[in-house]
């Protein structure tokens, strides 16, 4: 690369850190409010997503010598941003109400909000506790989330009651250790791409999603498995599904790498009958903690899950598509047959794709992206599992990235573009623009195929 396109590539990189100090700086001190409107809420952050792919033109010994400064931008505006209050999203109501419903000893998991609002009305409880229960959604709902992830929001609760600031500031420790993680995996770029990528920040640290619990135990899991610890990575990867049950569809990827005998490249059965083993043991032992903190469970919301996987439908992509000629039923268990023989396609074929580190890694990617594409339900924070799968698996297509920037798009909802005066849900959204976001996703796949690839990337 030239030295004149490389200064302009590290000016642009330069405005990216600076605006990124400036926005977060501004969501401190509430000037970013709903007020701004969704339209120029996701048009700012598509502006940052395109200052933020010249970073992946710069060579390697610009991260090698601005390494520090770098992660003193990703640290800051983490910073900064825990003190926000969350736009456009409720779902941190529940997380501080289910926290503190533990720290009690109740069990969310048999007591909907619903059934507090009758109580709190007579017993006159404290305002705090009042707002967050009155913007919890689907308040009829017993607790959806696992117990892990429930175990998290109870030490925090134990912190600080209804403290929103104390779980965003623990997601900066699980963040700054996938950092480290990624780093030594690959190497310092892919570190700070990860680090420094719009998309975690705004749903990790302005609407409080926790999927980098989830991201953290999947690296841990990874990097283990490259250290040759192979039944912690097991145990985590096993916690890792606790936490996000849609995480078995990578379950080949530590089936096998977690079973293989290195020095001959096969099934070490007495290594697959450990990997199970300790996978199990990741599932089920934070339900064990998760009962002593609590009584009288119910299915520890599994039945939640099911519920709410057969009954709610939100930015479903291909999806659609599928249930317009087959209907919903049928194509969910299209979807769910489909995933299963693939998935069971892979591990038969396994030395094509899992013998390799990075090779594996890239199988991640591309089948958990497919299962997103398909699923009923596509939030835009799931796509975040994506970022770390796609950086460590040595991409030559710069562009797909853009593919987990895009599902942003699902935010413009009829409430929030308020373009309807009938009020049609929430969380639904006006069919056209699922059709651009498909065709944009499918797009960017198509089109990063024909890309020319970026040197100085690895």
């Amino acid at each position: 690369m030239n030295k004149p396109r490389t200064k302009r590539y590290e000016l642009y990189v330069l405005v990216y850190c600076i605006i990124l100090i400036v926005i977060s700086i501004l969501f401190l001190n509430q000037c970013i409010t709903v007020k701004i409107g969704i339209l120029n809420y996701i048009g700012g952050l598509f502006f940052l997503g395109y200052l933020y792919h010249f970073l992946f033109y710069l060579p390697n010994f610009t991260f090698q010598k601005y390494y520090l400064f770098f992660l003193f931008v990703g640290v800051i505006s983490r910073v900064l941003l825990s003190f926000s209050v969350p736009l456009w999203e409720d779902d941190y109501a529940r997380y501080l109400w289910e926290g503190n419903l533990i720290s009690k000893g109740i069990s969310p998991y048999m007591n909907s909000p619903e059934s507090y609002f009758k109580e709190f009305s007579i017993s006159g409880s404290n305002d705090k506790e009042m707002e967050i229960l009155s913007r919890i959604n689907h308040p009829d709902w017993t607790a959806i989330y696992s117990p892990v992830v429930l175990l998290y929001f109870y030490f925090c609760s134990l912190i600080s009651p209804f403290s929103l600031l104390i779980i965003k500031l623990g997601y900066i420790f699980f963040d700054i250790l996938v950092v480290w993680m990624i780093q030594s995996i690959r190497n310092k770029k892919t570190a700070v791409l990860y680090f420094l990528f719009p998309v975690l920040l705004k749903e990790i640290y302005i609407n409080s999603h926790f999927e980098i619990i989830t991201i953290s135990l999947c690296i841990a899991s990874i990097w283990l498995n490259k250290k040759s610890y192979i039944n912690i990575s097991s145990l985590l990867y096993g916690i890792a599904v606790h936490s996000k049950i849609y995480l078995l569809f990578i379950f080949p990827y530590f089936l096998i790498r977690n079973s293989l005998d290195n020095k001959i490249n096969h099934i070490n059965y007495f290594k697959l009958f450990q990997f199970i083993l300790y996978f199990l043991l990741g599932i089920i032992l934070p339900t064990i903690i998760f009962e002593s903190k609590v009584e009288n469970n119910s299915y520890y919301g599994l039945d939640v899950v099911l519920k709410f996987a057969n009954e709610f439908e939100f930015n479903s992509l291909y999806f659609t598509l599928l249930k317009k000629g087959l209907g919903a039923e049928k194509s969910r268990l299209l979807v769910l047959l489909f995933s299963l023989f693939y998935i069971l396609y892979s591990i038969f074929n396994y030395k094509n794709y899992f013998l390799n580190l990075h090779r594996g890694l890239l199988w991640v990617y591309n089948f958990f992206l497919l299962s997103l594409l398909f699923s009923p339900i596509v939030n835009p924070w799931y796509f975040l599992i994506l970022i770390p799968f796609y950086l460590l698996a040595l991409p030559k297509k710069p562009l797909n990235w853009m593919v987990i920037l895009v599902p942003q798009v699902s935010y413009f909802t009829f409430v929030n573009l308020n373009i309807t005066s009938e009020y049609k849900g929430f969380y639904n959204i006006e069919e056209s623009i699922i059709v651009l976001e498909t065709i944009s996703i499918t797009g960017l796949i198509l089109l990063s195929y024909f890309h020319k690839r970026v040197k100085n990337l690895n």
